[in-house]
């Protein structure tokens, strides 16, 4: 699973870890953060990339939750959210199972 976070006006390191529930037929093994700076037209650029390699413990259907991260959008002055949907993945058995 790959997970991208970028912020104009923000550093990295002010960026927030992004949470990911996990279903607890799975084990999640996460990769460090990437953490980039760069300059653009309206300021600073910041983003947070994480990588985690799930790894099921069983064959089936599997629900991966819904990941939502709040923001603050300074346009409109008001509490946003940002919301990737749940993805359903099929789990085949292992190969001799």
């Amino acid at each position: 699973m790959h997970s991208r976070l970028q912020a104009t006006g923000l550093s990295s390191s002010q960026l927030p870890k992004i949470d990911v529930p996990v279903p607890p037929s799975l084990k999640a093994y996460p990769d460090q953060p990437v953490l980039e700076n760069r300059s653009g037209d309206d300021g600073m650029i910041g983003s947070r990339q994480e990588k985690i390699a799930l790894i099921p413990s069983q064959a089936g259907t599997l629900v991966l939750p819904a990941i939502e991260i709040p923001w603050w959008n300074t346009d409109m002055q008001q509490m946003k959210i940002a919301r990737l949907p749940a993805k359903t993945i099929e789990v085949l058995p292992a190969v001799g199972a």
